[in-house]
């Protein structure tokens, strides 16, 4: 590379990081709308293929639900994805996944989370979906004595058969591969 170019590979940098903590929010919102406990969603899934650095930082921010502890602040994302983004206009290169994620910084920042640390995204999708993250990370779909072949039923009213998995190891390798 040359002069600028170490701006260059920050924006690139920006456009995964901004894009990962907002479908860790997404993800983690969708698993408390199924009556899912986050916390064991967050648990297999930094352990299956579909981690990334930022959803196991931040994804645990979101379920702890931090309000004062800000170690990036929301705005950033605001301002960091509408530079990916013009630069790709300018480009010419399509990013639909980074103006998908901006748009999402930009709702929660309208929410008033500017100030507040950049995993507060996740309010936009609790606010979307009528769930808290932190407060479902409590909720439990499986009960103690449940066995195999037993029917679950989710808060929503589906059902759902346990199966039986060998090991926790096992499980994780069926997730990650399952897709």
């Amino acid at each position: 590379g040359g002069v600028g170019m170490g701006s260059t590979v920050k924006m690139v940098h920006q456009l995964l990081a901004g894009v990962h903590i907002v479908v860790a929010a997404e993800a983690l919102a969708l698993a408390a709308k199924a009556g899912l406990d986050v916390n064991q969603m967050y648990d297999i899934v930094t352990g299956a293929a579909g981690n990334s650095w930022m959803f196991g930082d931040r994804g645990q921010r979101m379920i702890d639900n931090p309000n004062d502890d800000v170690r990036s602040a929301l705005a950033i994302f605001v301002k960091d994805l509408d530079i990916v983004y013009s630069e790709a206009k300018r480009l010419q290169a399509p990013v639909p996944l980074a103006a998908c994620a901006l748009q999402q910084f930009i709702s929660g920042a309208s929410l008033g989370l500017s100030k507040k640390d950049d995993s507060s995204v996740v309010k936009v999708y609790e606010t979307l979906t009528g769930v808290s993250v932190s407060e479902s990370s409590n909720e439990s779909t499986a009960k103690e004595g449940d066995d195999v072949g037993d029917i679950w039923v989710l808060p929503d009213g589906r059902k759902e058969k346990i199966f039986e998995v060998a090991d926790e190891k096992e499980h994780r390798l069926m997730l990650s591969n399952e897709y």
